[in-house]
């Protein structure tokens, strides 16, 4: 629960007790026959039978337990907005339909959203070129021409081995691949959410085998550790050194050793399916291009990905 809601969810419960408190105490005055509730005559109902001031206590106390459980249900419902998501498993996916035509205009709409993901890199790849054209030091621009055209080049094979991706086990292969390699990072991790809303580890790159032993088999509930955070609140995680990270307490900051980590989400058809975790950059830390770069990457592979379960189902 944010800050907010937990505010908002503390004045209502103030509101709510000072309110029953004001009505419970002018009840037992009027049960009791004080004095006082006498001379406020719109409070005063001790001429009244005693037992009427029995009742009154009895209502009032049938809608406190009313209140009190709808106010139960608003911070269970808030506490739970951050991580409700679906789990997906991608052996076991399926996709509600009313009929194979709107399974196929779904799947021309994803067709279309890549072919624009590809025209917004060609565009890219465009400005690049018009900078390189104003370079005016023939130096820099032979060594900045080698350097875009093997950029290009990586992005290239990188969009055409994605698109291919026929299974999603598969396409996540593909995913940290090209997630390690565009970043040149020498490790990675892919973490996959499973029905039971938890992450675990799919694949590896760069891990040794004690690694692998000790976290291979855990299982990390969404909201938990920074994989589970990104899976529940839907953002990207970009750290340029876990030192300054002040939203989350770092167990193991000292076998980070560029101190510098990037976590993205890969969407499915509604919800998030998969975290990709990238650290130790070749070059010392991350910049704002890497990132940039991993979330053409995650942002593709989205789409590719429900392009694939539309694929099953219309088969």
């Amino acid at each position: 629960m944010n800050r907010k809601n937990l505010f908002f969810v503390l004045i209502m419960i103030f509101l709510i007790i000072l309110i029953f408190g004001i009505l419970y105490f002018i009840g037992f005055l009027n049960y009791f026959n004080s004095k006082y509730v006498k001379n406020i005559k719109i409070l005063d109902f001790t001429f009244l039978p005693k037992y009427i001031a029995v009742i009154y206590l009895v209502i009032l106390t049938v809608f406190l337990v009313l209140v009190a459980l709808i106010i139960i249900k608003i911070i269970i419902s808030l506490k739970n907005e951050s991580s409700q998501l679906t789990a997906i498993d991608i052996d076991d996916y399926s996709v509600e339909q009313d009929n194979k035509e709107k399974l196929a205009e779904s799947y021309n709409k994803l067709v279309d959203s890549i072919d624009k993901k590809l025209t917004a890199i060609k565009k890219y790849t465009e400005i690049i070129d018009e900078d390189l054209e104003k370079m005016d030091k023939v130096n820099y621009e032979t060594a900045l021409e080698k350097t875009i055209e093997s950029i290009l080049q990586n992005f290239s094979h990188m969009v055409k081995d994605i698109i291919q991706s026929a299974t999603i086990s598969e396409l996540f292969d593909r995913i940290i691949f090209w997630g390690v390699s565009l970043s040149n990072s020498k490790r990675g991790s892919i973490m996959i959410v499973n029905k039971e809303k938890q992450l675990y580890i799919f694949k590896t790159i760069g891990w040794n085998e004690e690694e692998l032993k000790k976290f291979g088999e855990v299982k990390i509930p969404l909201g938990q550790g920074i994989s589970g955070k990104v899976a529940s609140e839907n953002k990207r995680i970009f750290v340029t050194n876990v030192e300054n990270y002040e939203d989350f307490d770092f167990k193991n900051k000292d076998k980070y050793k560029t101190k510098s980590f990037v976590s993205m989400p890969i969407f499915g058809i509604k919800n998030v399916v998969a975290v990709l975790n990238l650290t130790e950059n070749k070059e010392g830390l991350y910049s704002i291009n890497d990132l940039e770069i991993i979330n053409i990457l995650t942002s593709l592979s989205s789409k590719i990905y429900e392009l694939i379960q539309y694929k099953k189902k219309i088969k």
